[in-house]
């Protein structure tokens, strides 16, 4: 059977397509694939995807089954694994308060203006799966803030909640709960 030129094209676009999503994944590949055929698409279509969390890495940040390292957005967690950093108080109850709300179960992600750190990492708010993404206060970002774990930390221009987590904040200091009561000074280096 002899092929015309739309089907040859149709058939070698397709191997393409195929290729873009086998060596970047499934959100790259979409990324790729708008760019290749002029589409503006938008980074909520990219980011609404249900992925699995198989490591915490510290209070933080975490790393997905795609491989993926992804940091919270808009909080800070003590440190316990940063390099040339001693373990800070509270960073190994930061951790393992992250692993127990989030380790091999399934989220959800939404970012904000910039998307990555200079580290590669992602920037997103992670919310568990079926959680109200519409609604901030859901997110684990803001569980580990409202619960004493973390603290308001905002990089601009990622500062649309920014009221919000300091307000959490305040309110878990004013309550004397987590990091707040364990440790005299927290987060000095």
């Amino acid at each position: 059977m002899k092929l015309n030129k739309t089907q040859t094209k149709l058939i070698s676009t397709t191997l393409v397509i195929l290729l873009i999503f086998v060596f970047f994944g499934q959100d790259a590949a979409q990324k790729k694939l708008a760019e290749v055929l002029g589409i503006n698409i938008t980074e909520e279509v990219n980011n609404t995807g249900v992925y699995n969390v198989t490591d915490v890495i510290d209070g933080d940040t975490i790393k997905l089954e795609d491989g993926r390292r992804v940091r919270y957005l808009n909080i800070d967690t003590a440190e316990s694994v940063k390099p040339n950093t001693p373990v800070q108080c509270f960073s190994k109850e930061a951790s393992e308060m992250n692993k127990a709300l989030v380790e091999g179960k399934n989220i959800i992600m939404t970012s904000d203006e910039v998307e990555t750190d200079r580290y590669g990492r992602d920037l997103r708010f992670i919310f568990l799966q079926g959680a109200d993404t519409n609604d901030i206060g859901q997110s684990i970002n803001a569980k580990l803030v409202q619960m004493g774990y973390a603290r308001a930390y905002i990089i601009k221009p990622n500062d649309t909640f920014e009221d919000e987590f300091r307000q959490w904040q305040k309110e878990a200091q004013d309550k004397n709960i987590g990091i707040w009561k364990s440790c005299p000074h927290p987060f000095e280096e």
